[in-house]
């Protein structure tokens, strides 16, 4: 895919085609055609056509519009893109961390975590800002239950008085 570093298609765009093709297999399952769809949309043939050979990419209502035409819903989360052989050959040395995606570089700190790296040598080795590392740091902590330990979150410090430090150090 033209403007993609590492060749591959953006995740929506791959989302979007593995969408597109379960709405046609349901359009196909129900026995409508594609001018069917068309009608029921609102829309040219030609446009359902474009979908579904992946010539063109719909917006979310035309897919929300197609799901309604094929009696289905869709349920869409967060996606999460992952090439987790991207991910190994960084961790090993042999690619550059520049050359993940935001989802590669959160499994690729978390993978250099569980193998008992410190958030200081990731970043020294990978060449990682401070601030970078703390954020991935953070969003590991997270994701581990451990939100408390995360360096970004900070406890509220309530400044003692001299009688009570005096009582705590009797």
């Amino acid at each position: 895919m033209p403007g993609q570093p590492n060749g591959r298609p953006r995740a929506s765009q791959r989302t979007c085609a593995g969408v597109v093709d379960a709405l046609r297999q349901r359009r196909i399952h129900l026995g409508l055609s594609a001018v069917d769809v068309a009608r029921a949309m609102g829309v040219s043939p030609r446009s359902v056509y474009a979908w579904e050979d992946g010539a063109r990419s719909p917006d979310a209502h035309a897919l929300e519009r197609y799901a309604e035409a094929v009696s289905t819903t869709l349920l869409i989360g967060p996606v999460i893109d992952v090439d987790h052989v991207a991910v190994e050959r960084v961790a090993a040395g042999t690619a550059p961390w520049r050359s993940l995606n935001h989802d590669e570089r959160h499994a690729a700190f978390a993978l250099l975590r569980d193998r008992g790296l410190t958030r200081t040598a990731i970043a020294r080795q990978y060449g990682l800002s401070w601030t970078a590392a703390t954020d991935l740091e953070s969003a590991y902590q997270r994701a581990a239950g451990h939100a408390e330990d995360a360096p970004n979150v900070r406890p509220s410090v309530v400044p003692q008085s001299e009688g009570d430090a005096g009582r705590e150090a009797a």
